[in-house]
């Protein structure tokens, strides 16, 4: 018991250690190393699933559970692994993963797939440089989806987004 608990700590400061390596590249703008550093980091998760399956909450932390998360969403120039992460994330309890992360997720996979987004939750920059939202399922219905996994109202992320990238 002692050394399997050793072993989630070490992977647990792993992703940790990546998470870090990972926010400072993107803030750096320095993006063609932050591109080359998540393909490194794609591996790497791809090592631990191979070991422990999804590093869900109760192997790793919540931390280390969401870094994990992040790597996948990042991962976009392997779009099969993504949709293995989804579907483990899915599998996984609700309190072992944030619900919310698997909504990213969900549509980022969606979006690549050329399908409608069900959580709003992917943009691009249009033509005209403003950012917008990719097509979404139902869009009557999104902010009932978008509760339901605790993300604010979809008219609230559009905003944060548009200061965000629209500055």
């Amino acid at each position: 018991m002692r050394k399997q608990k050793n072993f989630y700590q070490k992977i647990k400061y792993s992703l940790l250690g990546m998470k870090k390596e990972d926010q400072r590249l993107i803030k750096s703008g320095r993006y063609k190393e932050a591109k080359t550093t998540i393909q490194k980091h794609t591996k790497e998760l791809k090592k631990i699933i191979k070991q422990i399956d999804w590093p869900n909450v109760s192997k790793v932390g919540r931390k280390a559970s969401r870094a994990a998360w992040l790597f996948a969403q990042h991962s976009v120039h392997d779009p099969k692994f993504q949709k293995r992460c989804l579907t483990l994330m899915k599998k996984e309890k609700t309190d072992e993963v944030e619900i919310k992360d698997v909504a990213y997720l969900d549509d980022r996979v969606r979006v690549q797939d050329g399908r409608r987004q069900v959580y709003g939750t992917q943009f691009y920059t249009s033509r005209d440089k403003k950012i917008k939202p990719r097509p979404i399922f139902k869009i009557k219905e999104l902010d009932i989806r978008r509760q339901a996994v605790n993300l604010p109202p979809f008219e609230d992320y559009r905003k944060q987004m548009e200061k965000l990238y629209n500055q």
